[in-house]
């Protein structure tokens, strides 16, 4: 394979995973996102000891 044909390939699979990375990153944030609101919304009944 010559040079010049790989460069472009790697090219499209480094933006690729790029995007696939920033896609997992904002899904992470809204999933923190909606379970802070959860757990704000509905907190846990307090724990009472003996």
């Amino acid at each position: 394979m010559r040079r010049s044909t790989l460069r472009p390939r790697r090219a499209r699979w480094i933006q690729r995973m790029k995007a696939v990375l920033l896609i997992l990153s904002v899904c992470v944030l809204c999933s923190k996102a909606i379970v802070h609101t959860y757990r704000h919304f509905n907190p846990t009944p307090p724990i009472i000891g003996p």
